[in-house]
């Protein structure tokens, strides 16, 4: 009777067990730069973009510039240590954000996020443990069903990116905003990226911003 009983409790353990998650081979990358045509469609404010944009990347330096349907260029962004610099041409806007508390780490996964993917490096402890911690509060883990990634600061989510063939889904708390990309094509070349204007600089503490959002 007890060894019926014990072998029926290793049967149910062992179905409630949690399954390894399953990554894709072309998860992770080896090259810190690029260059990549994609097309975007973003959800932010109620409203809906849709156009293309290049991207240049360098290890913890990310370059955007977008275009509209019509071919003029809407917007020029700069993520580089922390700091977020952005140029809305139409609207003659433009802004330079601190992100506090910095983390060079986190400064340096940016550019691989947008691919849906993560650098080589993180490949032995995410393949492992399923989560990896960056240091001063951050922390990127792995999710299933749908496999994706989570960005979060303190144990809380502020990014979740959904890797999706070419095409990439970001979700962005910070803005309340989604963003999905596909990626039309890519290089593995290094170019330069030009310098973001000189701005005043506005802190985003992310400590403070999500006790207020969550509470």
């Amino acid at each position: 009777m007890f060894g019926r009983l014990l072998v029926l409790i290793l049967f149910l353990a062992s179905g409630c067990a949690r399954q390894p998650i399953r990554i894709p081979e072309d998860f992770w990358t080896p090259f810190p730069y690029y260059r990549a045509l994609v097309s975007y469609r973003l959800h932010l404010s109620g409203k809906i973009y849709r156009g293309r944009a290049v991207l240049l990347a360098q290890t913890g330096r990310l370059y955007a510039e977008g275009f509209s349907p019509f071919g003029g260029t809407l917007f020029s962004l700069w993520l580089e240590e922390g700091r977020l610099t952005w140029i809305l041409y139409a609207q003659g806007k433009a802004a330079r954000f601190v992100l506090v508390p910095e983390n060079p780490r986190l400064s340096e996964l940016w550019p691989y996020l947008l691919l849906g993917k993560v650098p080589r490096s993180l490949r032995d402890e995410l393949s492992t443990t399923g989560r990896v911690s960056l240091g001063k509060g951050y922390s990127l883990k792995l999710r299933s069903s749908p496999f994706g990634m989570e960005l979060a600061y303190l144990g809380r989510s502020f990014l979740k990116v959904w890797p999706e063939g070419p095409r990439v889904r970001l979700s962005l708390s910070l803005t309340r905003g989604e963003l999905e990309l596909k990626i039309r094509k890519l290089e593995a070349v290094r170019e330069e990226i030009p310098l973001p204007p000189a701005l005043p600089e506005t802190v985003l503490d992310l400590e403070q911003y999500l006790r207020v959002s969550g509470d």
